[in-house]
């Protein structure tokens, strides 16, 4: 495998949001760390955008081996369960581990929990029946939230805009 830059420009989370928001407002200040304060920002940057590289990278490589990894079965389950809750016991079994080592293994290959893995699969299908046309209230329902306002308020969070108004976009 290689480096493939179309997988720096993904759409970036609450956290390069926030991040990014910073770094203007450190451009635009004049203090004594200035300077620093920028080298560590871009460095916190740079690095979110390797991460999310990385797990793009291994999702792949995991989907194109003929053999299953454990967390290509782990991922599959959570991508084809995306409407239920995360059952930890379900997934430590599908891995042949035990709760802890399993957790670290998760999270070492992707980065993030299971919980934020089944989040953002959950959004990234709900950006996806959005521009379909769908409902929110069916959209959230589909997908395992148990109020539209939950729903709502997640999206939100997440993507810095409402559904409806993601919808109209």
């Amino acid at each position: 495998m290689s480096y493939q830059n179309e997988l720096v420009h993904v759409e970036h989370n609450w956290q390069t949001q926030a991040l990014l928001d910073l770094m203007v407002h450190l451009f635009t200040e004049n203090g004594d760390q200035r300077g620093f304060l920028i080298d560590l920002a871009l460095n916190e940057l740079v690095t979110r955008l390797l991460t999310q590289q990385t797990r793009e990278l291994i999702l792949q490589c995991a989907h194109s081996y003929n053999h299953q990894e454990p967390i290509t079965e782990v991922v599959q389950y959570i991508e084809h369960n995306l409407s239920e809750p995360l059952d930890i016991d379900i997934l430590c079994k599908i891995a042949c581990m035990s709760r802890s080592k399993f957790f670290n293994y998760f999270k070492s290959c992707l980065n993030m929990t299971p919980q934020q893995w089944l989040l953002t699969k959950r959004l990234a299908k709900a950006k996806a029946l959005l521009k379909k046309g769908k409902s929110n209230t069916q959209i959230g329902f589909d997908l395992g939230f148990n109020h539209t306002s939950q729903f709502s308020r997640t999206f939100k969070n997440a993507f810095g805009i409402s559904p409806k108004a993601y919808q109209k976009n």
